[in-house]
């Protein structure tokens, strides 16, 4: 009895984990304010607030951009270690193309820089 209780108590604590799992590997979402029209992996995002998730349960992390908890864009990214934690949110550009481009991300209160590889 106690041997099929375990056995069951187990297989549920597995299903709950492995269901959990996907979600384990991204990070809370973070709102940037993109202020120019930019191409993110071939796409144009419109200026306006954007919803951004880290997602590194690939072996590449990409970050992902929503917009009214819609999918816009998806990149792959490198995640750099930075020497403090960050201060503030920011957004940096290059113009690639006579086109703005996102380069990089950091997140207030964040360790990391999250640097944009944009694939067209």
């Amino acid at each position: 009895m106690i041997r099929n209780l375990t056995t069951a108590v187990l297989s549920t604590i597995t299903a709950v984990l492995l269901l959990a799992g996907p979600g384990l590997a991204k990070t809370p979402t973070k709102t940037v304010d993109i202020l120019n029209q930019v191409q993110i992996a071939g796409k144009m995002l419109q200026p306006g607030m954007y919803q951004v998730e880290l997602n590194t349960a690939m072996a590449t992390p990409t970050l992902e951009f929503y917009r009214h908890s819609r999918k816009i864009a998806q990149t792959p990214v490198k995640l750099v270690a930075s020497q403090g934690r960050n201060s503030q949110t920011e957004v940096r550009y290059s113009t690639a193309n006579n086109q703005d481009v996102i380069t990089e991300i950091q997140f207030k209160g964040a360790r990391q820089r999250i640097l944009l590889q944009n694939p067209s």
